[in-house]
């Protein structure tokens, strides 16, 4: 049995720009080449659409693309077309066009000559509840027959930040199928699991612009023999990402830098997608505010399509402050101890040294005691 297993079209998506086209070329490339292919069953890990009611003209031309599709389609909602109970989602109506077949904390047998596929499926559910659905459903394999789980949930360690929320680990998951996917992060990994594999399919669509999708194609899998095979797409744009760092820079520098990056790259018969980081330090009294990356934007307009995050770029002091407010962050500190050292480290700056009971301080300043706070700041003997 040959299985394609893909996730994440994103139909919709960015539909009111220049990239409209884009999630419909690529979601009908993988479920044509599927079918080139010859795969027995096409296996869809949710987030189709990319809004949880889309529109009358992306139902079309969702409903055109998937009407061509002659081979089975099974397929599980995802968090994007999650809708409240008793309400039926855009993957609920493809099935009732007869297109798929859509499952939810279900298992539905699909038998192809003298084989048998159990495909097992929860989808999209908030993560705060995903442990209690998975335990509730309790998928058991089918004897006899090929035995996929297929969800869409966050899922440790394969979350977007590294730091993201998620209340499923990869050990949480049964051990005993064959197979077992998950949708929702939108680039590719596989791992050897159990007495199977894990993977995650990745979008067919590029639409977070992260590191990660510049190095990890897009495309989707193939099953067979319990072998895994990548298969590349062919119409997704180019797309570039890179970091930009700056030391005590002036404006015009980061600019002149941001032109020079920009006017290398070669476009072609697709824009391809950019986008810049603009990391490190301004020359004092200049922010990223002062940098007019709108009129480079407007100035590369015809050849591609960018985005410049200039958030990580500022002045010393106040990457400073924002280093500082992040590792107390870290630390899981209260508002009073994160007060605390906020002060300690400014008092210090002042030529405070002696900080032992700084809380005098704080606690003046916290009952509104300002007669007291004068008193310490201006008799430094008394800070011991």
């Amino acid at each position: 049995m040959k299985l394609a297993v893909m996730s994440d079209f994103h139909l919709g998506y960015a539909y009111n720009t220049e990239r409209r086209e884009d999630s419909f070329i690529q979601a009908e490339e993988a479920l044509q080449k599927a079918v080139e292919l010859n795969a027995d069953a096409i296996l869809i890990a949710g987030d189709i659409f990319d809004s949880r009611i889309p529109s009358q003209d992306v139902l079309g031309r969702a409903i055109s693309i998937f009407r061509k599709i002659r081979t089975p389609i099974i397929a599980i909602h995802g968090t994007h077309e999650r809708r409240g109970k008793g309400l039926t989602n855009s993957v609920q109506l493809l099935e009732k066009a007869g297109l798929l077949k859509h499952v939810h904390c279900d298992t539905t047998i699909l038998e192809i000559g003298t084989e048998k596929l159990a495909l097992h499926g929860i989808s999209g559910v908030p993560d705060d509840y995903a442990r209690i659905v998975l335990e509730k459903f309790n998928p058991e394999p089918v004897q006899g027959a090929l035995n996929i789980l297929m969800l869409h949930q966050s899922i440790e360690p394969f979350l977007y930040t590294g730091q993201g929320k998620s209340t499923l680990k990869l050990t949480d998951l049964p051990k005993s199928f064959d197979l077992i996917v998950s949708g929702h992060v939108h680039w590719t990994e596989e791992k050897e699991y159990g007495n199977g594999k894990f993977i995650i399919p990745g979008s067919t669509v590029l639409t977070q612009m992260r590191k990660i999708e510049m190095e990890k194609p897009k495309g989707f899998y193939i099953f067979e023999n319990k072998n895994l095979k990548f298969v590349p797409l062919e119409t997704p744009r180019k797309f570039i990402y890179k970091a930009l760092d700056f030391d005590n820079a002036k404006t015009s520098e980061v600019s002149d830098k941001v032109k020079s990056e920009l006017s290398a790259i070669q476009g072609g018969d697709k824009k391809p997608l950019v986008r810049l980081i603009l990391t490190g330090t301004l020359e004092q009294g200049f922010t990223a505010e002062d940098i007019q990356l709108g009129e480079i934007e407007c100035q590369f307009r015809d050849k591609l399509i960018l985005r410049l995050d200039k958030s990580r770029l500022g002045s010393k002091e106040i990457l400073e402050r924002r280093e500082i407010l992040e590792r107390l962050k870290q630390k899981q500190l209260s508002v009073d101890e994160l007060g605390l050292e906020l002060l300690k480290k400014h008092l210090d700056e002042l030529g405070y040294k002696d900080l032992n009971t700084v809380e005098k301080l704080l606690a003046s300043l916290a009952e509104g005691d300002a007669d007291n706070v004068r008193k310490l700041l201006t008799s430094r003997q008394d800070i011991s």
